[in-house]
């Protein structure tokens, strides 16, 4: 049978058990990735059925909401000029939101707090740096900004910064820079290209989204249901495997799905049970502390990055609509390495300190408190070498798969790819 042969139209989806379906794509995983899979393919005229997991569809872009506020799982941010952004602009997406003012925000080095230096004047006045070192600093700004990402790459990003840059602190001053528009604190492991691009990516400008990245989930589920998707929650899959031609997925219930095409859009570790094969992966993970609060102590700090100390602090709320208007939603974390193993104690007490220096007080206006020691911002570093699968007509999609972007656009990115070559296929 030809691989460009579609399956016949799907046949009937419900909750009984010992049923048979068939379908153009089975997607598996209601991410982020997956479901712009979804809106894709159905849009396209495409028969999709989405399996996901867990009780409700988004992965990590799902926002809580509580007592009017909404809180994303950890910082979130889009990137304005992003394939993640331009995509869902495409697909009519309305993308409301704020941009935070960095700029105004602070550094915090050797517990004191200064004004980020990202502005010549603010880089001028500063006592970070040496006047030396002040200048080393445009001049390093003004290199990475004008760089073509593809040709750094193939070394680390640590190893650019121990070439390029001599002062200690104007070194520190870009690890957190990086650390920043990357979310990545292994800058010994990251391709020195891919943060470049990042960095750059940032100079367009991030949006913190209004009620959180929950608009972007529920504009996808709309825009796939009104194209015909079928998406289902609470659906245990304990088998993918190809059935003559084509990819069969058998459910943890005993029914089964087969389809002309599969798409995992799930983790790494779900992917290797389902295929039986194996992914090294080395996550971006932050320990994050999100907070609801009455009101803000020092209303005027609403964004901080640390410089001797992984951290980070930026009180979303002030630049999009995520809580009522007296109330604030801040969010801290601490990027995190590869190799660290710090108690979750230990984490949460750190950015508690953090926190006190930045808004001294905090602790008695808390409505919510959300604390993550291990929260995987991506699944995997980027830059890797493409997996490759070697069964027919089964893809992979998420923030872990494929070599363009980083992040929720890598996600999307590897996505596009693999509607790209369904749709080619059928």
């Amino acid at each position: 049978m030809s691989q460009n042969l579609a399956l016949p139209r799907l046949l009937y989806i419900n909750y009984s058990r010992g049923y048979m379906a068939t379908t153009d794509v089975l997607i598996i995983g209601g991410g982020l990735a997956g479901l712009t899979a979804s809106a894709i393919l159905a849009k396209a005229g495409k028969q999709v059925v989405l399996l996901e997991k867990a009780a409700t569809l988004g992965g990590r872009s799902r926002t809580q909401h509580q007592s009017d506020f909404c809180l994303n799982l950890g910082p979130h941010a889009l990137y304005q000029q992003g394939i993640a952004a331009r995509t869902y602009r495409e697909l009519g997406l309305q993308i409301v939101g704020g941009e935070p003012k960095v700029a105004q925000g602070s550094v915090y080095s050797r517990d004191t707090l200064q004004p980020i230096p990202f502005s010549p004047l603010t880089l001028l006045r500063s006592s970070l740096f040496t006047w030396t070192e002040k200048w080393e600093t445009i001049r390093s700004l003004q290199r990475l900004t004008s760089l073509n990402p593809i040709e750094q790459r193939g070394r680390t990003m640590a190893e650019w910064l121990a070439v390029n840059v001599r002062g200690e602190s104007v070194k520190a001053f870009f690890q957190a820079v990086l650390r920043l528009a990357t979310y990545c604190a292994d800058l010994e492991l990251l391709d020195a290209g891919l943060a470049i691009e990042q960095f750059q990516l940032s100079l367009g400008g991030v949006l913190y989204l209004d009620r959180g990245w929950q608009t972007l989930v529920d504009g996808l589920v709309g825009i796939s249901q009104q194209f015909g998707a079928k998406l289902l929650t609470a659906q245990q899959i304990s088998k993918v495997k190809i059935s003559g031609s084509f990819p069969t997925v058998e459910l943890a219930d005993g029914n089964t799905i087969t389809a002309a095409h599969v798409i995992l859009a799930t983790d790494p570790t779900t992917v290797q049970q389902l295929l039986g094969v194996e992914f090294p992966t080395i996550p971006i993970r932050a320990a994050c502390l999100d907070l609801a609060l009455r009101r803000l102590p020092q209303p005027d700090r609403t964004f901080a990055i640390g410089l001797d100390r992984p951290f980070y602090y930026s009180v979303h709320s002030a630049y999009s609509k995520l809580a009522p208007e007296s109330g604030a939603v801040v969010h801290v974390a601490r990027y995190l390495r590869h190799d660290d193993d710090l108690p979750a104690t230990e984490l949460r007490s750190q950015l508690e300190a953090f926190l006190d220096r930045l808004q001294p007080g905090w602790q008695q206006e808390v409505i919510h408190a959300r604390f993550m020691p291990n929260l995987a911002v991506a699944q995997d570093l980027p830059g890797k070498k493409s997996i490759e699968i070697e069964m027919p007509n089964i893809h992979l999609a998420g923030d872990w798969v494929g070599d363009k972007g980083m992040l929720s656009d890598r996600a999307v990115a590897s996505a596009i790819a693999a509607t790209q070559r369904i749709l080619h296929a059928l």
